[in-house]
């Protein structure tokens, strides 16, 4: 329960907004933790090319973020 508590205390509920709950995910998944170029999301795999993948990386939703100025 601990690490529970442990959350909650760092990162109060992103309620109901889709930029909240982007920047709460981006903030429980901290850069130093996860990084740029992992995916979150894969859309394709070996369709463009050998080894070629698509889709969202963290990366990509931190710039999203700073965007929307989350």
């Amino acid at each position: 329960m601990a690490f529970a508590d442990d959350t909650r205390a760092q990162h109060s509920h992103p309620g109901d907004d889709p930029v909240a709950r982007l920047r709460h995910t981006l903030d429980v998944y901290a850069k130093d933790n996860v990084p740029d170029d992992r995916y979150v999301v894969e859309a394709t795999r070996g369709i463009y090319g050998d080894h070629e993948v698509t889709g969202l990386t963290w990366g990509d939703l931190r710039v999203l973020a700073d965007r929307l100025g989350a």
